[in-house]
């Protein structure tokens, strides 16, 4: 991804979106996804991978693409990219740099 590079033990992650409320035609507000916004891990894609990442393992635990699952209150807010297409600015994505032990699993293909 060209305008952002993780670096050594951190990945760069764009995470999924979580639906808000919204109201319907009789003005009754339906609430969002809220389950979701409590608990204590985020789901999210993986967009860089810093280059020391999981040098004390045998093996990478995710790649570029995969869906990860993370603690909630780890990593770091990041600004959106420059390369980021304008749809994809409307989506309102939120963008984080989490270290590679932030990652709690990965969603199987």
């Amino acid at each position: 991804m060209k305008g952002f590079n993780a670096c050594g033990h951190y990945l760069y992650i764009r995470l999924n979106q979580v639906a808000e409320e919204q109201i319907s035609e009789g003005g009754i507000v339906l609430p969002g996804d809220k389950k979701r916004e409590q608990k204590g891990a985020t789901y999210a894609e993986v967009i860089n991978i810093g280059s020391d990442c999981w040098d004390f393992a045998s093996k990478p635990w995710c790649k570029v693409g995969d869906t990860i699952n993370f603690a909630k209150y780890g990593g770091q807010d990041c600004d959106i990219p420059d390369d980021v297409t304008q749809e994809e600015k409307q989506e309102l994505s939120l963008w984080k740099v989490i270290r590679d032990t932030d990652v709690l699993g990965v969603k199987d293909d």
